[in-house]
């Protein structure tokens, strides 16, 4: 224990913690309490003598810097003894921590607390040194996904085979903890040159690579591996670690399974990605999204058969806001769950609401994401939804991505199953740019494949182009699916797609996405 007075400083220290630290009471006398604290633990202002606060205790943890330069995180507890008019006077009460509070208990590797009094402890000893350090951080793609999917046994025996997997290829005078969830952080001390950080970074990439078996199931990931340097990009624990946290961001915006630096700019892409997620919190709250509708061309009938309904963002501060930008966001924070939900409502209310007022019924289609598609009760939130508003289920179409049914095929093919059941209409969407396996074409209860725009876009230009697209038409009416073209801008692009007998186009040619007043408009005109 130290007593100090309400200036901080210290007045007298008692044997244990004399014995804990080697201080004389000479060494401490009258000198500021905090000068024995590391700079980024500094203790809370004290409460003045007046304020109602005085009688409270405050605890927090600390790193207390011993007399022999060592460095030891402890629990410090500061109690108000007595106050006079003129004088207060406090009990800094330090206290051990547990040692299984420095240990990730299902990984058994060190823990936040035990990895950052790790870096502490080798920046003080890098003071004469002219060697860096360099802090990887670890984020297992794709583990939500099987966690949520496999359930929690098989995500929790994955993150410990992962984390054998990375301290056998680290050196041995190297760190590896894990923070939390998917997210581990390396120490790599006394690193040379770049060129020996990303050899290590890279010995984890393909470790990590490698199938996992679990329960007799064999699991594929990757990881994405952002790196900061001290003192480089930064000289406290804090700072390292988020900066190579934004560094492991920008290597999953640039697909996943690689390594990137931290750079000086990556701070301000971090800051917008966090002022972009709590506006995206708002935005459904605040009514800031809306739905544009894209026309889709019967060749056959000359008509309008079917709208895609698409999302749009209009932040009253940011302006128009890219789906590309806010989609992975919000599935990355799982705000797509509502999102999703808000646009399978509201593209239901908007189709009924047009049949009610008289209009020809249309078939509207609606993007689903991967995460919902691993909803189990998704046919159900979409069945209520069909109930609730009054829409028969055959005027509504679902699109997934090729991509989205290999992350899950049984699950996939389960709930598509039930979809179909329902009465709704599934479709492809870009086909040909991901798997193309005709084996899931034919498991799979799917009416439409959607042609890539990549392929329609240079399908004049290009002589081998054609004969794919015919070859996927031809395909798809065999299996008695019909086929969309998106993206049809020309004339030329038009006439192919016509003379390959393709159902129905979809592009700029006839219209772009319109809101529902400019799409009740061009309807009353074909009418």
């Amino acid at each position: 224990m130290v007593l100090v007075n309400e200036n901080k400083q210290v007045i007298k220290i008692n044997p244990a913690f004399k014995k804990k630290t080697r201080y004389k009471e000479i060494d401490l006398r009258n000198k500021p309490i905090h000068s024995i604290h590391l700079p980024q633990s500094d203790y809370l202002p004290l409460p003045s003598s007046t304020d109602s606060t005085f009688e409270e205790n405050h605890e927090r943890e600390i790193i207390l810097k011993l007399k022999n330069g060592n460095l030891k995180r402890l629990r410090l507890e500061t109690v108000p003894l007595h106050r006079t008019k003129t004088v207060s006077y406090y009990a800094y009460i330090y206290k051990e921590i547990h040692p299984l509070a420095y240990q990730d208990p299902l990984t058994s590797l060190p823990n936040r607390r035990c990895f950052e009094n790790c870096l502490y402890k080798s920046f003080m000893q890098k003071a004469d040194r002219e060697k860096d350090a360099a802090i990887l951080f670890v984020d297992l793609d794709r583990f939500k996904f099987i966690n949520d999917t496999l359930g929690h046994k098989y995500g929790d025996k994955l993150l410990q085979m992962s984390a054998q997997r990375m301290k056998a290829v680290l050196r041995n005078k190297d760190i590896v903890a894990r923070l939390g969830g998917d997210e581990f952080v390396c120490l790599l001390p006394d690193i040379i040159t770049k060129r020996e950080t990303e050899e290590i970074a890279n010995r984890i990439l393909k470790t990590l690579s490698k199938p996992f078996h679990l329960f007799n199931q064999e699991i594929r990931i990757t990881a994405s591996i952002g790196i900061s340097l001290y003192p480089l990009d930064g000289d406290d624990p804090e700072s390292l670690i988020t900066n190579a946290d934004i560094a492991m961001y920008r290597a999953k915006q640039h697909g996943k399974n690689q390594i990137k630096w931290f750079k000086a700019e990556d701070h301000a892409r971090g800051y917008e990605k966090f002022v972009l997620e709590n506006h995206l919190r708002k935005a459904l709250c605040h009514n800031q999204f809306s739905l544009v509708y894209q026309p889709q061309i019967d060749l056959q009938q000359d008509e309008i058969s079917g709208v895609e309904a698409l999302i749009r963002w209009d932040h009253p501060d940011l302006g128009l806001i890219s789906p590309n930008d806010f989609i992975p966001l919000a599935e990355e924070t799982g705000l797509i769950m509502e999102i999703g939900e808000w646009v399978l409502k509201e593209a239901c209310r908007q189709n009924k609401e047009w049949q009610d007022r008289g209009y020809k019924p249309l078939k509207i289609a609606v993007n689903l994401s991967a995460v919902q598609l691993t909803q189990g009760d998704l046919p159900e939130t979409i069945r209520l939804i069909l109930q609730e508003i009054g829409l028969e289920p055959k005027w509504l179409e679902v699109e997934i991505t090729e991509s989205m049914i290999f992350q899950n095929v049984d699950g996939a093919i389960r709930i598509l199953h039930q979809l179909k059941d329902m009465g709704l209409h599934i479709s492809i969407d870009d086909f040909g740019t991901g798997y193309s396996s005709l084996s899931y074409l034919v498991k799979l209860p799917i009416d439409i494949l959607k042609i890539d725009r990549s392929f329609i876009k240079e399908i004049e230009t290009n002589r081998k182009l054609p004969l794919v697209t015919s070859s996927i038409i031809t395909m798809a009416h065999s299996m008695d699916m019909k086929v969309i073209a998106e993206g049809v801008e020309t004339v030329g692009q038009l006439q192919e797609m016509t003379n390959q007998a393709c159902d129905t186009v979809q592009g700029y040619i006839f219209s772009k996405p319109l809101i529902p007043a400019k799409l009740e408009k061009l309807l009353q005109e074909l009418n």
